[in-house]
């Protein structure tokens, strides 16, 4: 059995409300979260370039709390302007009583009650997952994008990276590392190197090519010297 004229009438008034209060808040949601994304792209912590990615998963993450809360308010929007505008005495009037006037509410309740859930516990979530992983590859890559060629760069608390030559493919000529260790410091240097993120191993590294390292306690006579052909640095702990 169909909606009723009535009912129909209401569901396409509580439709349009629930739309314009929905939009309302995801543009206040969305706003919060652009500022705050531009405000850390341009501190250096995140790439620019990800600022929208960032936002389109926000807000496919928080769907399931803002389309309740926008269904509530359209309610309340919708059925205050038909007691405002009198259209519920006239209703009751012709006979139509609560039952009929909030079928049209639940007609687009049920519906959106089922589609909040499947958000909540499948869309929502890899969103927030996927968001947190393309926040990590964005400070990631923001942090090497302050690399400069000719320019000493502070990686962290404890490094300091030095390159000559910079490619647009990322690779690097004439690769100097200083890391403070907790047992003495270490230097490397090579010719070549490479940023490289191995997911077995985990965390973040410099693959270097042709090079040395040097190993010991500043001051103090004894270094340890190796020389190797290819090796990876951790920079950054998983």
């Amino acid at each position: 059995m169909g909606l009723s004229r009535l009912s129909r009438y209401l569901l396409r008034e509580l439709l349009g409300a629930w739309l314009a209060v929905t939009l309302v808040l995801l543009v206040v949601l969305l706003t919060n979260r652009l500022i705050q994304f531009m405000a850390d792209a341009a501190s250096g912590e995140i790439a620019p370039g990800v600022i929208f990615t960032l936002l389109g998963l926000k807000a496919a993450a928080n769907l399931g709390v803002v389309l309740p809360g926008s269904f509530f308010l359209a309610a309340v929007l919708a059925l205050a302007r038909l007691y405002r505008d009198s259209e519920v005495t006239a209703m009751a009037g012709c006979g139509v009583g609560p039952l009929q006037l909030y079928r049209g509410v639940f007609a687009l309740a049920l519906p959106l009650a089922i589609g909040v859930g499947g958000l909540t516990l499948s869309l929502g979530p890899a969103a927030e997952r996927l968001a947190d992983q393309v926040l990590v590859n964005a400070e990631q890559q923001a942090q090497f994008a302050g690399v400069r060629p000719g320019r000493f760069t502070a990686l962290g608390a404890d490094t300091t990276v030095y390159v000559a030559e910079v490619s647009d493919s990322g690779d690097m000529r004439g690769v100097f590392i200083e890391r403070a260790l907790s047992d003495g410091d270490e230097v490397w240097v090579a010719e070549k190197g490479r940023r490289a993120v191995n997911a077995l191993a985990g965390g973040e590294f410099l693959v270097l090519e042709s090079g040395w390292r040097y190993a010991g306690t500043p001051g103090a006579a004894e270094w340890q010297l190796m020389r190797y052909a290819t090796q990876g640095v951790r920079i950054r702990e998983p």
